[in-house]
């Protein structure tokens, strides 16, 4: 039931219109950076799966590949036939197909990006918490000190996300014109 103030009971009684702000405030900063780290943990999951996957699937058709084609320099077996005249193009083109997916999507460079966001995005909930625990209510400057600690980290992981884009977007350009 909301007090005097409309706040629900959450916040004693006695907190100046300040302190309930600053506590309002508090409480809104830390489910943004909760939404945040519920929005970056599943993609930076996602990324760190399909680098390993990506990675396995090329090294695995690599040796598929160079196995095939030193058959075919030695007296071609009588079990393997003509599977070393014609499955290492179609091989070869899949595996330079999967190359270029994984070099486009660069899964990689997500994963360790959206790792070390996560890491920033934890010390931050970690220090709003500690300092929230130290002197058991912020004044509205701290509170806004930690939402500008918070925006830098999900700007700064934007910015490098676009630089990242531009930069390949870049390197595509160049190639064209130069071919």
């Amino acid at each position: 039931m909301p007090d005097s103030n409309g706040v629900v009971g959450r916040i004693p009684q006695h907190l100046s219109q300040t302190s309930v702000a600053a506590a309002e405030s508090v409480e809104f900063l830390r489910e943004r950076i909760d939404h945040f780290i519920i929005r970056f943990r599943p993609t930076r999951d996602h990324n760190r799966i399909l680098t390993k996957l990506f990675k396995f699937v090329s090294l695995f058709l690599s040796a598929v590949l160079t196995i095939l084609i030193g058959f075919r320099s030695i007296q071609n077996p009588i079990w393997i036939g003509n599977y070393t005249l014609f499955v290492p193009l179609p091989l070869s083109a899949f595996l330079t197909s999967i190359v270029a997916w994984e070099a486009f999507s660069d899964y990689k460079w997500k994963w360790v990006r959206y790792r070390s966001t996560l890491h920033s995005l934890y010390n931050l909930r970690d220090n709003l918490n500690f300092a929230k625990a130290k002197s058991g209510m912020l004044s509205t400057d701290e509170v806004d000190a930690f939402y500008q600690q918070l925006m830098q980290i999900v700007d700064e992981t934007e910015q490098a996300w676009l630089s990242q884009r531009s930069h390949l977007a870049a390197l595509k350009g160049n190639k064209s014109r130069s071919g």
